[in-house]
């Protein structure tokens, strides 16, 4: 039975490449590769070690790998994000889709979303983050937050369980809200550490008294 399931995968394998080519199976083809289904699933199960019927481990695995291929290719903004179990993907990249057009990105693991937020003072990052932190309070969703002297990087994700949820999607749209309110400015105009003062050539030092 496995040795028959070994034999279904490599036609499937076989199958796909050939349409990949853009090449038809021939009839022959088709018809062996249908009679090894047929056979598979009219045989009586045999159980593996781990206590699955052979069949059923093997057909189920082989989908995973091509729903996982085809969940990545071709979904626009949510290509590469891993969707948290038990959400409802199709509305939480639809929700992602809005969000990379005003500039969140996926991050390099997959597992959230980041945006570095700008502000012209200090004050009005720190009373971001304050915003922020309210909301994330009553929500029970918190994210990861670095604060610099004009600007706020915030990363969402969601740990158990772990990928993309519909409370990332809604706490980073409570972002931007909370960024219009707090009057965020493009990354050019945001306030940035002065460089330090640099002594004249030639001029004394602080401190140092004139000969």
């Amino acid at each position: 039975m496995i040795e028959g399931a070994r034999g279904l995968l490599t036609r499937q394998n076989r199958a796909v490449a050939s349409v990949a080519r853009g090449v038809r199976p021939s009839p022959q083809q088709q018809q062996r590769f249908c009679g090894h289904l047929r056979l598979l699933r009219s045989s009586p199960p045999s159980v593996g070690t781990r206590g699955v019927p052979v069949w059923r481990r093997v057909t189920a695995t082989g989908a995973a790998r091509f729903s996982s291929r085809d969940a990545g290719a071709g979904a626009g903004a949510g290509a590469g994000v891993r969707i948290a179990q038990g959400e409802d993907a199709e509305l939480v990249r639809a929700g992602l889709e809005g969000l990379v057009g005003r500039g969140w990105e996926v991050d390099a693991a997959g597992m959230g979303i980041q945006k570095t937020f700008h502000f012209r003072t200090y004050f009005k990052a720190v009373s971001f983050v304050n915003v922020v932190a309210s909301q994330s309070a009553v929500k029970k969703h918190h994210p990861t937050m670095t604060v610099r002297i004009g600007s706020v990087d915030v990363h969402w994700t969601t740990h158990h369980p772990q990928g993309l949820s519909q409370k990332d999607i809604a706490m980073a749209q409570h972002c931007e809200e909370g960024a219009e309110l707090m009057g965020s400015v493009q990354e050019t105009q945001g306030k940035k550490c002065a460089p330090p003062p640099t002594a004249s050539l030639g001029a004394p030092s602080k401190g140092q008294s004139e000969s």
